[in-house]
């Protein structure tokens, strides 16, 4: 798991789910070091505009920048307007064990994903994701750092996080910060033609750094999630099923494929109860502490501090 500062991802980070989904989560059968997390593919998430937004942005970002842009970039950045999103290439993922060290290319249609935020008590999410009149879902607090000991590159796949992006002055700047940082690499490259890589290098790894923001950028409307997202990125021609099975659910009249990640049951540092009608009822919860840790979890449980009668 990679995690990037400049993102200023938090440490801990909540996921929202229903009754069903915190027992499904921890109960992992015979891995009882272990919960495990969803991760939806790509194409099925709650966004329909998901990893298009970008290209929305790029068009406002060129017509804003005009010639203050290089022209090499200028052409770089049409060329990815002009391109199907799925088609443009990804960075390479770098994976290794102790003896078989190697890089990879992504599959852009093997992408999964599983989604936090940085609000603890979100009336919004405890709406949307407890699936519940009653907001009836917890929250759990996932510490990333015990997460990240555990989710060492292996397998074949990574894990990357970061926090996602909304507003369209946010996304400008980090579009501003990327093609900055390629014009001096650009210049340093024309001042040293002796260099081992030339301009057409720079364009690519361009390419590729763009690429990668695809999956950060998310529209303004949904800035209520405050999401901080998990990635999972496949490498093409690596047959990893044994390890991490493609599954199917149904959901909103779809099928939704995704698979099941583990995460060490240590780095779940707190549950936190929905909002219900009875405060004292909603602490108590069915035992919800004894039935953690009887499943080898132990954390605080907390209560949702929105006052709500309905």
């Amino acid at each position: 798991m990679d995690s990037n500062s400049k993102n200023n991802v938090p440490n801990t980070v909540y996921h929202y789910t229903s009754p069903s989904g915190l027992l499904g989560i921890v109960d992992n059968g015979e891995d009882s070091k272990n919960a495990k997390l969803w991760f939806t593919r790509w194409d099925s998430l709650n966004d329909k505009n998901e990893r298009y937004d970008i290209q929305e942005v790029l068009k406002e970002y060129k017509e804003l920048k005009g010639n203050d842009i290089r022209e090499e970039f200028q052409d770089a950045i049409q060329e990815l307007i002009n391109t199907e999103v799925t088609k443009w290439d990804l960075p390479p993922i770098l994976w290794n064990n102790d003896k078989n060290p190697s890089i990879d290319e992504p599959d852009p249609e093997n992408i999964y994903v599983c989604s936090f935020s940085t609000d603890r008590d979100s009336l919004p999410m405890w709406n949307y994701y407890s699936k519940s009149s009653h907001y009836e879902g917890y929250a759990l607090g996932i510490n990333l750092e015990k997460w990240k000991k555990y989710a060492k590159i292996s397998g074949g796949y990574t894990l990357d996080v970061r926090q996602i992006l909304y507003q369209e002055e946010d996304k400008i700047e980090k579009l501003d910060e990327v093609v900055s940082k390629f014009e001096e690499h650009l210049k340093i490259v024309q001042k040293n033609p002796q260099t081992i890589v030339g301009p057409e290098w720079i364009k690519h790894a361009f390419l590729l750094r763009i690429a990668e923001l695809q999956f950060f950028f998310k529209n303004k409307h949904f800035s209520h999630e405050k999401e901080v997202r998990v990635i999972l990125q496949i490498p093409k021609d690596k047959d990893i099923s044994n390890e991490l099975p493609t599954k199917y659910r149904t959901g909103y009249g779809y099928t939704i494929p995704y698979v099941e990640v583990p995460m060490p049951k240590e780095a779940i540092t707190s549950v936190r109860v929905g909002p219900l009608f009875d405060k004292e009822l909603a602490k108590k919860n069915v035992n919800v502490k004894e039935m953690l840790e009887s499943r080898g979890c132990s954390c605080d449980v907390y209560t949702s501090e929105i006052s709500i009668r309905y």
